[in-house]
């Protein structure tokens, strides 16, 4: 009796494929709720945490969960939600890019460089690449107005932004205007503004006190609008151009064997 070796594939088995498709859609509305009402959770139980460390007596754990639930403590749950949207945000501007090149668009190299700046946003939230900023300017003598000193290369960076893509802002239609101005106003009056109104008062009476908190519960929440908003009109972009819904397909291999008898 011969028995014949196939390296690839053994003579015995063979393979059925079949595909597995299923769709995924994606509403700015529902979205935009989800979003606003998480931000709200967020929101309220960093209050609660803050008011547990100056109202309750302590406790185990206390102090840990208040800084986890803080939304200006670093490596937080809100610090990470904001991460996470930051990214949405990347892969969304990634879908348009990939839309755009199909089309041969003048502008797809904005998207993807929009794509790849909200990449580094949302690993700046988690590794806070900007406070690295502040060192350095900190001993070169700015404090004050200016404690957070990171917001100077911000202000900078975002002047060259601003210049960079002023062409590719006054393409887009006019919805998008609208609601990405807002976007931006709200995330930069968080982000650049609030922050320097929280930073003059931590240099003034510190952080431990109810002033900072609201100062930094303002800041912090409007920035996460700001993203929401932005998400929203990104969104609402994807379903204008019929690119709301993502079809996801799955090759599944199955197998059986044949028995051979022989006889000897």
């Amino acid at each position: 009796m011969k028995t014949n070796h196939n390296f690839l594939l053994d003579n015995s088995t063979n393979f059925n494929s079949q595909k597995t498709s299923f769709k995924l859609s994606i509403f700015a509305k529902k979205t935009t709720r989800f979003l606003l009402y998480t931000v709200a959770i967020l929101v309220i139980l960093s209050t609660l945490s803050q008011a547990a460390t100056y109202l309750l007596p302590d406790f185990i754990l206390r102090d840990f969960i208040a800084r986890k639930l803080s939304l200006f403590e670093e490596q937080s749950f809100p610090t990470l939600y904001s991460s996470i949207t930051l990214f949405f945000c990347s892969v969304l501007f990634g879908m348009i890019a990939q839309y755009k090149s199909k089309l041969k668009d003048k502008y797809t190299f904005s998207w993807k460089s929009l794509s790849f700046i909200f990449i580094y946003l949302s690993l700046d939230e988690l590794l806070s690449f900007h406070e690295h900023f502040t060192i350095i300017f900190r001993q070169l003598g700015f404090d004050g107005i200016l404690h957070y000193a990171w917001v100077v290369p911000g202000l900078i960076g975002i002047g060259i932004f601003c210049i960079i893509f002023y062409r590719f802002f006054m393409h887009l239609p006019q919805y998008m205007k609208q609601l990405t101005l807002l976007a931006f106003s709200v995330f930069i009056g968080g982000a650049i503004v609030a922050e320097m109104m929280g930073g003059y008062y931590k240099y003034l009476y510190g952080k431990e006190n109810l002033g900072y908190f609201l100062i930094a519960t303002i800041e912090e929440s409007m920035e996460m609008l700001g993203i929401i908003i932005l998400i929203h009109a990104l969104l609402t972009y994807l379903e204008r151009i019929g690119l709301d819904t993502i079809n996801i397909q799955l090759n599944v291999s199955q197998s059986y064997s044949k028995t051979h008898k022989s006889k000897s």
